[in-house]
């Protein structure tokens, strides 16, 4: 199992395993999250519906079946997405870490200043690289309590390392 480790436990898991990480980090948050396995069964699970239909839709010729795949692929990646951004906004909420607005002047400073939505940090991140966002969620929460080394592993429920004490949010 990937485990102990900064870049090969979650930076291996947020680019080859991301529903499974995402279901650690979502169980981790506690009661009214879902579980790792009910994540990576419902990810799994639409992933082989958009790929069967895709598939078949393609060796019998018919657009309806290939245009079902592209709908549940789509579908796939915008529920991943939402996860994500939850999870994001949940893990920023509980380590009291601000969220920053873009906020963009006129050339050379020069003229009205335009600032996005309160989290569209968030949004931006999380449609721009969401395998960077995992990874990023997982550091911050499997951080050890000498807050320097990640502890991660990738085999138990939660991700987290037995007995392994772990940094606390603040109160």
């Amino acid at each position: 199992c990937f485990n102990h480790s900064d870049w090969i436990g979650s930076g291996l898991a947020s680019w080859f395993c991301p529903c499974v990480l995402c279901g650690q980090l979502s169980a981790k948050q506690g009661r009214g999250w879902v579980s790792r396995s009910q994540v990576v069964a419902f990810f799994t699970i639409l992933t082989i519906l958009a790929a069967g239909c895709i598939a078949a839709g393609i060796a019998a010729k018919v657009p309806l079946l290939f245009g079902l795949g592209g709908f549940l692929a789509y579908a796939l990646i915008m529920m991943y997405g939402a996860l994500l951004l939850s999870l994001r906004r949940r893990i920023r909420m509980k380590w009291s870490i601000p969220s920053p607005r873009c906020c963009f002047t006129g050339c050379d400073g020069v003229g009205e200043t335009l600032c996005c939505f309160t989290g569209c940090d968030d949004v931006f991140t999380t449609l721009c690289c969401p395998c960077c966002v995992a990874d990023q969620l997982a550091r911050q929460e499997y951080l050890a309590s000498n807050n320097h080394s990640v502890e991660y592993d990738f085999c138990s429920p939660n991700g987290e390392v037995p007995g392994v004490p772990y940094k606390e949010p603040p109160v």
